[in-house]
C-alpha cells in the first residue's frame, strides 16, 4: 500500500483513490453534454483555422499620401526653379580651335579603345585555346 505524508501524517493512497472513483461515478452526467463538447471544439476548431484580418490602418494610408506629396511638391520645385539653358553656349570662340581640341579628344579616345580591343583579343585567345584544350579531354573520355 503506497503512503504518503502530509504535515507529518501517514495517509494511504488506495482508499483515496477508491473513494474519490466512486463519488465522481455518482455524478450524473447531464444529457447531450458530449454532443455539446463536440460541437463547441468543432467550432474552436473553425474559428483557428480561419485568417485573423489585420485591422485597417488608417494612419499609414495618411503618411502614405503626406509622403507622396511632399515627394511631388518637391519634384515640381525642383523642375519650376532649376536655371534652364535657353540655347547653347560655346565654350571656344575660335572653331578652328574647337575643332583641334575635338580631333584630339577623339584620337585619345581611339587609341585607349584600340589598346583595350587588343587587350580583350589577347583574352580571347587564350580562351580558345583552353576551350581546345577543354573539348580534346572531352573526347578522350567518352
Amino acid at each position: 500500500m503506497e503512503k504518503i505524508d502530509i504535515n507529518n501524517q501517514d495517509i494511504n493512497i488506495l482508499p483515496l483513490e477508491g473513494e474519490l472513483k466512486g463519488a465522481l461515478e455518482r455524478i450524473p452526467v447531464p444529457e447531450g453534454l458530449e454532443e455539446r463538447l463536440t460541437a463547441k471544439i468543432d467550432e474552436w476548431d473553425a474559428a483557428s483555422r480561419t485568417v485573423a484580418l489585420r485591422p485597417k490602418h488608417n494612419a499609414r494610408k495618411y503618411i502614405a499620401f503626406a509622403a507622396s506629396f511632399i515627394l511631388v511638391c518637391g519634384i515640381g520645385l525642383y523642375f519650376a526653379l532649376a536655371p534652364t539653358n535657353k540655347g547653347t553656349i560655346d565654350t571656344y570662340d575660335d572653331p578652328q580651335l574647337a575643332c583641334l581640341e575635338a580631333q584630339n579628344a577623339l584620337q585619345l579616345l581611339a587609341t585607349n579603345l584600340n589598346k583595350g580591343m587588343a587587350q580583350y583579343e589577347a583574352v580571347n585567345a587564350k580562351s580558345r585555346q583552353a576551350e581546345e584544350i577543354l573539348n580534346k579531354q572531352l573526347t578522350k573520355l567518352n
